[in-house]
Parts: structure tokens; C-alpha cells; sequence
């Protein structure tokens, strides 16, 4: 499929203010759980392994893809954080989402975010669904707000959501419920797009080194892929898939693959 710079990015009149709302909700999720169990992060608190990586741009990418940190061939330090997605850390084998934070080090260029514009980084993160099941950033929180209170949650999910709600607690239950064997055998996605030069893209992360037979459901995820990086160097690539047509690859609706 040809790549194509047609795409649009629909931005509402008061996103910022209503992303600022946003952030304070979690917030206060963030401040309930740290009541209870300790300062943790409002998302992905459970930390299941760190560790440093390289991060290579290839000499093999095609002349569109060469923009930014791609522009030419070149290996950067990196570091990798394997996480649970829950606001409290849980045992592994519980329902979760797993995600994954890469940090690569030394990258130049004028940075987004405020108060960080000078930093020499470039973030990706994924998780391990190349879709997710909420339409818009507030029903997301909305949910994470309420599912700290379970035996309220599905009544107030079928008011706010109408009958809609039944398949999205399935396919969000089908993400959680998913086995996880380990953490180096999997694809993880950005689900949602970013920008790539001229172009909109969403990308992976796809295993190169991954076992083709899963194992047995770890009790402690971080500690055996620990345990496999000390005999061994694992690789993922990275994958860009870039927009061609709002059919194949709609930018707005993150509930498709």
C-alpha cells in the first residue's frame, strides 16, 4: 500500500482543557491508591523488569522513511521498562495490561512537551493490544475512575454507555483475560497514531528472538525474563505502519486494528 500525506487529525475547539480535566481524574485515582498502598504511578505501576538496550536505525530504510531520529544509520543507548498496567502492582498472573516503555537516549530536536523541549529522548510506548476498546480519551478514564469500585461499575457502564457497553467489557475482557507466558514473546503495539515526518503512522514492536512455543504462565514475568537476559540478547523491530486511507487506516477510531 502506498503511503499517503492526505491524512487529518480532528482536534476539538477545548481538547486541551478537557485533557487537563482528564489528567486530573487520574490524578486522583493516583492519590487514592498512594492512601492505600504507596506512591505508584496512575497507570502502568507494576514495573516488571528495566533494562538497557541499543536501538539501531537500519541503512535499509526506504528514502520516505528516513525522517527525524531515522534520517540516517546510527545506534543509540536505550532503556526498556516492562510493565503491568494496573494503578496498584498485582500479582502477574492476575488479568492486566502488559506495556512496554522504550527511552532512547541522545536524540536531538525540539520536543512537544512543555518544560521538556530541550530533552535529548525519544519515547515509544505500547501495549500489548494494536487496538483498544474506547472510543475517545474520556470514556478511557472514565472507566478507570470507576473500576475501582467493581460491584458499581457495570450500572454505571450500561447508563453511560447504553447497550454499546457489552462489547466493550468483552473485547476489554479479552485483552485482560489473555495468558501472558512472557514478556520477550510478544508483539507490542502503539494502538494509537503518531506523526512520522510528513506522514501519520502506528507502529510495533515485533519479536525477532521469541520462542515460537509459549510456556507455562510465569509467576513473576520480570524475574524469568531477567534470568533469560543474562544468557542472552533479545531483539524486537520496529515497525511503522504508515497511513494510506481512512478505510484501511483510520486515524481517529482507535477501537480498529
Amino acid at each position: 500500500m502506498t503511503p499517503s500525506t492526505e491524512w487529518k487529525e480532528v482536534i476539538a475547539p477545548d481538547e486541551a482543557a478537557v485533557f487537563e480535566r482528564l489528567a486530573q481524574d487520574l490524578a486522583g485515582v493516583q492519590a487514592a491508591v498512594a492512601a492505600k498502598k504507596g506512591v505508584h504511578r496512575a497507570l502502568h505501576a507494576k514495573a516488571n523488569l528495566l533494562a538497557r538496550a541499543e536501538f539501531e536505525v537500519l541503512a535499509s530504510l526506504p528514502p520516505h522513511a528516513r525522517v527525524g531520529m531515522f534520517a540516517e544509520p546510527k545506534k543509540y543507548d536505550a532503556v526498556v521498562r516492562f510493565s503491568n498496567g494496573g494503578p496498584a502492582p498485582q500479582g502477574d498472573k492476575k488479568p492486566d495490561v502488559r506495556g512496554v516503555a522504550v527511552k532512547v537516549l541522545g536524540v536531538g530536536g525540539k520536543k512537544l512537551i512543555p518544560g521538556m523541549e530541550n530533552a535529548p529522548t525519544q519515547d515509544f510506548l505500547a501495549i500489548l493490544s494494536a487496538s483498544q476498546p474506547f472510543r475517545t480519551p474520556e470514556d478511557f478514564v472514565w472507566f478507570v475512575v470507576n473500576a475501582r469500585q467493581p460491584l458499581t461499575l457495570l450500572p454505571k457502564a450500561l447508563f453511560r454507555f447504553g447497550p454499546s457497553v457489552f462489547p466493550l467489557l468483552s473485547k476489554l475482557q479479552k485483552g485482560l483475560g489473555a495468558p501472558l507466558t512472557a514478556l520477550h514473546t510478544n508483539r507490542y503495539y502503539s494502538a494509537l497514531p503518531i506523526r512520522y515526518g510528513a506522514y501519520a503512522a502506528k507502529y510495533s514492536f515485533a519479536p525477532l528472538d521469541a520462542e515460537a512455543a509459549p510456556g507455562p504462565v510465569d509467576a513473576d514475568l520480570g524475574g524469568a525474563l531477567a534470568k533469560l537476559l543474562e544468557t542472552r540478547t533479545l531483539r524486537w523491530e520496529l515497525q511503522m505502519l504508515l497511513f494510506t486511507d481512512e478505510q484501511a487506516t483510520p486515524l481517529e477510531d482507535s477501537t480498529r486494528d
